[in-house]
């Protein structure tokens, strides 16, 4: 106990403990590092990410509301929200065929003519039956690595 006091005491104690705590932080993720680089791409090309982006529309009109969802072979269920100007954006999607479904109906609470959408009037969309169910939807799509657009348009 004695020695904890005395190298308490000791100003030099008090700045080697600082300095060992400071080496080991890593401030790009904000807690105690290992002084290892991280794991994952780095800095250069292998460091971009893959997305999937793209604009629904319902014939030329874009939807202004709504989900998108890719189901894929695996099971998983890729979501995204469609923006007030039609588009939407999913990041690292995991390459392979999908099916794609999207709802929309009415419109959010409290957003209808302005408000959060920035003025976009949101209508009343009625998306048909057949693209609202992973088993009965004709739109798919193989999703691929990288960054790539995909353009959802429904028939009427």
């Amino acid at each position: 106990m004695d020695r904890v006091a005395n190298a308490a005491a000791r100003p030099g104690a008090w700045l080697a403990l600082l300095l060992a705590l400071a080496a080991g932080y890593d401030r790009s993720k904000n807690s105690a590092g290992s002084g290892a680089p991280a794991a994952g791409p780095g800095p250069g090309p292998a460091a971009s990410t893959a997305s999937l982006t793209g604009v629904v529309r319902m014939g030329e009109k874009p939807l202004t509301h709504g989900t998108v969802a890719f189901h894929t072979n695996s099971g998983r269920v890729l979501r995204a929200v469609i923006r007030t100007d039609g588009t939407y954006e999913i990041n690292n999607p995991p390459p392979g065929p999908a099916k794609v479904v999207v709802t929309a109906g009415a419109p959010p609470v409290g957003v209808a003519g302005g408000g959060p959408s920035g003025g976009v009037k949101l209508e009343h969309i009625d998306v048909p039956a057949k693209y609202t169910d992973p088993a009965t939807t004709d739109l798919e799509y193989d999703i691929t690595a990288g960054k790539q657009t995909f353009d959802i348009v429904l028939k009427p």
